[in-house]
């Protein structure tokens, strides 16, 4: 697989929207079980079909669950 990521990120530490291009991001809260989502070019995709968190607003995102 030839897949670039420019960054693989904590949600915690972001405090703006993210730059074009593509991340992956833990979604937690203190230290506890979270999931990950990712961000591709201003599209936002959580497999749990949550909505981007208020910082990532800016972001398109699906509504296609697929996972449950």
């Amino acid at each position: 697989m030839n897949v670039h990521i420019d960054g693989i990120l904590d949600f915690r530490n972001v405090k703006a929207p993210l730059t074009h291009g593509s991340y992956i991001a833990l979604l937690r809260l203190d230290s506890g079980v979270g999931h990950w989502v990712c961000v591709h070019n201003n599209e936002y995709f959580d497999s749990m079909d949550l909505g981007p968190p208020r910082v990532l607003v800016c972001y398109i995102w699906g509504t296609q669950t697929c996972q449950k």
